[in-house]
């Protein structure tokens, strides 16, 4: 039966589950081997591809991967599970979230990787934890970065704009403008991703490139939460609970601050 393209379609209707079980050939050959990044990102991109042609009921291609975010290895004999959806949509592109789950049937113990953005993240016991005296003494570096980050987003989002309006006007006809432009959108997004590398390597938790939303780990009582900071934000004045992001942030208390 031949689908309505005038209808609108919800992001629900979009979602696509790839699932594979991980096998040795897919491994590296390390002391303690884990399955090659690669063949995730190829899972990745094909579990996007079906979300963005259920929605737009059409062939699609590939533009760029906004940043990929591997939490923690994964391991042969694991059962691997991609679930994406579409949650963006222009004239002509279309954004899409994927979420990798990895489980190990035998023993029932499963974890998450994030790609473009994060979900609820999980604190692992090595994590760098930081006080909000040792948050503030790095604000002054990671105020930088996170600017330069909000500021490369910005013009990556125009970028996106403009290669919409452009192709949306003579689709049929190669035009170097729209060549150049995803070749710039393609070298934003490296240097987006080389900023949050740089915050990667400090143990902060890049949440939010739009608004410079960032998190870093700590713990208050013995338990797991996030110190939260937003661009602009004198200080780190906030906090919230690992599952509750930034709708849940709270004032830090007096004791915590001093």
């Amino acid at each position: 039966m031949t689908k309505d393209k005038s209808k609108p379609r919800t992001p629900a209707a979009s979602e696509a589950i790839v699932a594979d079980l991980m096998m040795p050939h897919m491994a590296n050959g390390l002391r303690r081997p884990s399955v090659f990044g690669g063949i995730i990102m190829s899972m990745v991109d094909r579990c996007a591809a079906l979300s963005a042609m259920r929605h737009a009921l059409g062939q699609v291609t590939t533009l760029s991967i906004d940043r990929i975010l591997f939490k923690e290895p994964i391991r042969v004999g694991e059962l691997v599970e991609v679930r994406s959806r579409v949650v963006r949509v222009g004239r002509t592109s279309m954004s899409v979230l994927a979420n990798v789950y990895a489980e190990h049937i035998a023993e029932g113990v499963g974890g998450a990787s994030s790609f473009s953005q994060s979900p609820p993240e999980r604190l692992d016991s090595d994590m760098q934890l930081f006080t909000v005296d040792q948050a503030n003494r790095t604000l002054p570096l990671v105020r930088k970065i996170v600017e330069d980050v909000v500021r490369e987003h910005r013009r990556w989002q125009e970028a996106l704009v403009e290669l919409d309006l452009l192709s949306s006007t003579h689709p049929e006809l190669p035009n170097p403008r729209a060549a150049a432009l995803e070749r710039r959108i393609q070298q934003l997004a490296r240097e987006i991703d080389a900023f949050q590398a740089e915050l990667d390597g400090l143990g902060i938790q890049l949440k939010d490139r739009r608004i410079g939303l960032i998190d870093f780990p700590s713990e208050l009582d013995g338990r797991p939460m996030l110190l939260c900071w937003q661009l602009g934000e004198p200080s780190v004045q906030f906090w919230h609970d690992a599952d509750s992001g930034f709708a849940g942030r709270q004032p830090l208390s007096p004791t915590l601050v001093g």
